[in-house]
């Protein structure tokens, strides 16, 4: 009877020391892996919030904003609550063509009510290559990181380090300490994912910002499948509207004139299938894009400016939108 204890008893006294040691090895090593995720956490809340209202609709928005960060910090849906109180930006930083493929029809052609209307806020360099929806993994509910897992093999790893994103977030922190870099403060007053941005351009911080694009970075295949894109959301019902924010024209610091030819493929989009496009750097160009302090980078709005470029947008687009909301009930 005492021999299975005596077996374990013996046991322990042999590994005893070994095994204690192993455990306080991954102990402390979960706490150093734990360090930047709970440091960076809070980081990219906003985009937490996006994805929560993608995969769980509170808003239910019926007009829904996409593209890159100049749209995620410089259209403010609150500014359209006299055609709908449902309006939602879904903007994200670095997203380009293959971003948006990919979360239309995954996410919220299957996952989210149809919107009557989509803004689109595009620019030349929207066929280049940027963020992966995966890399979002680690905000997907599980049903959906699964089956991506499952169904996407060619980027399984991309899925699977963003679900898990232990190692990579040391790296990040890492960096941050060696450069000097704070946590993110807090976000002041974003609505429906909008982001403002505080803050202006700064004389050295221009300088710094001097190197422009490279126009060989653009793919010519991503003009067909955003192409693509827009006949599927106009085939669902959904009216598309391009709009491109304003950016600094400082000859210095404007990169448009090198992407004359992509420019040219927006507008050939635009003309072949009846999209509005709203060019705030050509023909609606306003005094605001030649002031700095309008800007908090050459790109991108700063938070007074971009309130007031959505004024802006909003008066622009009454005519177009008004017929779209006037019966008052959803598309199908």
């Amino acid at each position: 009877m005492n021999s299975p204890i005596r077996y374990f008893k013996d046991l322990t006294v042999k590994w005893g020391a070994f095994l204690r040691r192993v455990l306080a090895f991954a102990a402390v090593a979960a706490a150093v892996l734990a360090v930047p995720n709970v440091i960076l956490h809070d980081a990219p809340a906003m985009d937490d919030m996006k994805f929560s209202e993608l995969f769980m609709p509170r808003v239910n928005a019926e007009l829904v904003i996409l593209g890159d960060s100049r749209g995620e910090f410089g259209i403010d849906p609150g500014c359209f609550s006299h055609i709908t109180e449902r309006a939602y930006n879904f903007s994200f930083s670095g997203a380009k063509v293959g971003f948006f493929r990919d979360l239309y029809f995954k996410v919220l052609r299957r996952h989210y009510p149809k919107p009557r209307v989509i803004i689109y806020s595009v620019f030349p360099d929207i066929f280049a290559d940027g963020r992966y929806l995966s890399q979002d993994s680690k905000r997907f509910p599980l049903d959906f990181f699964l089956e991506e897992l499952a169904s996407n093999s060619g980027e399984r790893r991309m899925l699977f380090l963003n679900r898990y994103p232990v190692f990579r977030n040391w790296v990040q922190f890492l960096w941050q300490r060696r450069k000097g870099i704070g946590k993110p403060a807090a976000q002041e007053g974003p609505f429906n994912g909008f982001v403002p941005r505080g803050g202006y351009i700064q004389g050295l911080e221009l300088l710094r910002m001097k190197r422009g694009i490279d126009p060989r970075v653009m793919k010519e295949g991503l003009c067909a499948e955003f192409e693509a894109l827009i006949v599927a959301l106009q085939a669902d019902g959904i009216k598309v509207i391009f709009v491109e924010p304003p950016v600094y024209q400082h000859p210095s610091f404007d990169i448009r004139p090198k992407l004359e030819h992509f420019e040219g493929i927006l507008k050939r989009i635009s003309k072949d299938h009846g999209v509005p496009y709203l060019n705030y750097n050509e023909e609606l160009k306003s005094p605001m894009n030649d002031d700095p302090l309008s800007f908090h980078d050459p790109s991108h709005l700063h938070e007074d400016a971009a309130r007031i470029f959505s004024r802006t947008l909003r008066r622009d687009l009454e005519g177009i939108l008004k017929p779209v909301f006037k019966d008052g009930s959803r598309p199908d």
